[in-house]
């Protein structure tokens, strides 16, 4: 009787760390089905940009409360360009992947904000998500809700850059870190069933 209790109690516990090992394997190769990319800003630009991402920018918000003729607090968004290259408002437009806000004329009025709103109207692609970007420049970070909600398939997100009486000023993307599937193409992120 107490050699089959420990058989018993051998093939019981044989059992239970064959399903350990079992379920730990699955929990490793979990791992595998995701990698990070981090990607050019300019790559990620050019390739949201082709597939109908949208680039924008709203006009005419002004710095500290200050109002004037040509600056509203509650100013519209520049019309929606499939190029995000060629995009332009007032002094405010993107160049080749950079936000850029030209410097205004001393005295001529209020100084104004523009805020860019990036990789908008579409998600990413299925298995995709955004989980940071790095700037550098000038600006204020306006809304990245990845930033502060964890990775997302939605990659808007919105940059404020304020005016100077005495120089230019710009922000560009330096990197986006995707989250996708292992060995693929990164430009799939920004291609959706829509393409």
């Amino acid at each position: 009787m107490g050699e089959t209790m420990n058989k018993r109690q051998y093939y019981g516990f044989h059992w239970i760390a064959l399903s350990l090992a079992l379920l730990g394997g699955l929990a490793s190769a979990g791992h595998e089905l995701e990698r990070e990319y981090v990607v050019p800003g300019t790559l990620a630009w050019e390739a949201a940009s082709q597939s109908g991402f949208t680039f924008r920018i709203q006009y005419g918000h002004c710095v500290d409360g200050q109002e004037d003729a040509k600056c509203v607090p509650d100013g519209g968004f520049s019309a929606e360009p499939n190029d995000g290259y060629k995009t332009r408002l007032g002094l405010a437009h993107y160049d080749a992947g950079t936000m850029v806000v030209e410097q205004f004329a001393s005295g001529s009025r209020n100084p104004r904000s523009y805020v860019f709103e990036l990789f908008g109207t579409k998600e990413l692609g299925d298995g995709w998500e955004i989980k940071s970007v790095e700037l550098l420049g000038s600006y204020v970070v306006e809304e990245m809700e990845f930033r502060t909600d964890g990775p997302s398939e939605d990659a808007m997100f919105k940059v404020r850059i304020y005016e100077s009486r005495t120089e230019q000023r710009s922000a560009s993307i330096k990197t986006m870190t995707l989250i996708g599937p292992p060995g693929a193409d990164w430009r799939n992120a920004f291609r959706t069933g829509e393409d």
